[in-house]
């Protein structure tokens, strides 16, 4: 736990906003979208490893839509 508060004491205010946000029911919803919609990477075309990229970045985080995102595999992102 002590790593965990030393990692966050160095996050600026927008990164710890950032972090929040990947937890928070929003994100959950629309990176399952993003994921049901594209299915590889948008870069290789590998199916494995998939991540969620936000081309864009909008604030507040919630205004965030699908627009915004493409799916990465691991290598690519």
């Amino acid at each position: 736990m002590l790593f965990k508060s030393l990692v966050k004491e160095g996050m600026t205010k927008g990164q710890r906003i950032y972090r929040e946000y990947l937890k928070s029911a929003h994100w959950k919803e629309i990176r399952g979208l993003a994921l049901d919609r594209d299915k590889v990477c948008k870069s290789c075309g590998k199916d494995d490893q998939l991540q969620v990229h936000h081309i864009r970045y909008r604030t507040p985080w919630e205004s965030c839509t699908l627009d915004d995102l493409q799916t990465l595999c691991r290598e690519c992102h």
